[in-house]
């Protein structure tokens, strides 16, 4: 049976040095164990002294780390999520709407300027704008 243990509380307070030293001992113990942070500092990897990235890698026998990064999994993910997001608006009637990709870095900026959608999304945007002005009391 799997478990997962979660450490979680404010910055500071030892959560990596405890997750760390809990999946030493679960790997000693002979668990298969993977140790995942999402911290931004990648402290984690300072923990094991050793390089850990967006894929498992191994620290130690039933023992693998990872960091996961944002911008490695939409990267290597793009295509389903602009497959999932495409149907997702032609399902709404949006089906004019167009993803900009492959950089992901541009993905959340695009999104948010005028010119860098497609047609339907502004003409949605619009009707939802209308609407609120419409409906004031």
């Amino acid at each position: 049976m799997a478990r997962i243990l979660l450490y979680t509380g404010k910055g500071g307070v030892g959560k990596t040095s405890i997750a760390a030293a809990t999946a030493l001992l679960c790997a000693d113990r002979g668990l298969r164990t993977i140790v995942l942070s999402t911290d931004i500092a990648h402290s984690l990897a300072d923990a094991f002294e050793v390089p850990l990235g967006p894929e498992p890698t191994q620290i130690a026998p039933n023992l693998d780390g990872q960091e996961p990064d944002v911008y490695y999994n939409i990267a290597r993910y793009w295509r389903t999520i602009q497959s999932y997001v495409s149907e997702l608006f032609a399902w709404r009637g949006l089906d004019e709407v167009i993803l900009f990709g492959p950089d992901p870095r541009s993905v959340g900026s695009r999104l948010g300027r005028p010119g860098s959608v497609g047609a339907g999304f502004r003409r949605a945007r619009e009707r939802f704008y209308f609407k609120r002005r419409t409906n004031r009391g």
